[in-house]
């Protein structure tokens, strides 16, 4: 709503990757059996940036475009440069007081509530929804985030605002943003698997299937209202270092780090 940039909904794109290494032996490897998604591995700043990048409305991404920002270590040529300067832009990603943005730093649960708050309009004028958030900077931010379903606690009650937030529990909070709701009893054989991601039943099974292949889908609803995903096709890989370019060239001005709008 208002001036926020947009979220693409719609087209249930693979947003992360494999790593280019072999599982068991950590060598360079291009088979694609052998590459691991790291599940239990953290997550960067900057590859959390990236993400929210990626899945903005081709719409959003042009109107908030920029390869400029005022941090200090976010170099121009940087990889990520185009994703953090965009969605700083765009007022989704704040650095710290002393200017830095930390892009190499993992990243926590509460800067993560945070990210993913910021592209809604929400409120929240009830009770602390986890008893370790008073007084936090981002307190308002997590309570926003939990009642609007993005976050969950732990199982004692606890948030976790300062802990650093994993790879599982990054996708599993942008499948929520993005209301995309993986069903592992209606996914498709010729999926992408992962050697690190074979456990159906661990808890985070189906959002790294989610966030890992791009698909089409029909939506469904079950017996109690429940929106679940029935994939119908399994989409090629996206190239989003080549997509980058292209919106790189696309958005291209006369004076770089202007915003094309």
């Amino acid at each position: 709503g208002g001036n926020k940039p947009s979220l693409n909904t719609e087209d249930h794109y693979g947003y992360i990757v494999g790593y280019p290494v072999d599982y068991a032996t950590g060598e360079p490897t291009d088979d694609q059996d052998r590459k691991p998604v790291k599940p239990q591995g953290k997550i960067t700043r900057a590859e959390v940036a990236t993400i929210f990048f990626r899945m903005l409305t081709d719409e959003s991404r042009n109107a908030y475009w920029s390869q400029s920002n005022s941090f200090t270590d976010v170099a121009a040529g940087a990889w990520y440069n185009n994703a953090i300067s965009t969605m700083a832009n765009a007022g989704i990603l704040d650095g710290y007081e002393d200017g830095s943005f930390h892009p190499n730093g993992y990243i926590t649960r509460a800067e993560f509530a945070t990210i993913a708050v910021r592209f809604f309009d929400l409120s929240y004028q009830g009770e602390d929804l986890f008893p370790d958030i008073d007084g936090h900077w981002a307190q308002d931010y997590i309570n926003q985030a939990a009642d609007a379903g993005i976050i969950e606690g732990y199982p004692d009650g606890t948030f976790g605002p300062q802990k650093q937030i994993t790879r599982a529990e990054a996708v599993t909070m942008v499948n929520r943003t993005l209301d995309r709701h993986p069903d592992p009893d209606h996914f498709l054989k010729d999926m992408l698997v992962w050697p690190d991601n074979l456990d159906t039943e661990a808890w985070y099974y189906a959002d790294m299937q989610e966030a890992t292949n791009s698909h089409e889908y029909q939506m469904k609803k079950d017996a109690q209202g429940n929106e679940y995903e029935v994939w119908t096709k399994i989409l090629p890989i996206r190239d989003w270092e080549a997509l980058e370019k292209e919106w790189s060239d696309a958005n291209s001005s006369e004076n770089p780090g202007d915003v094309a709008g």
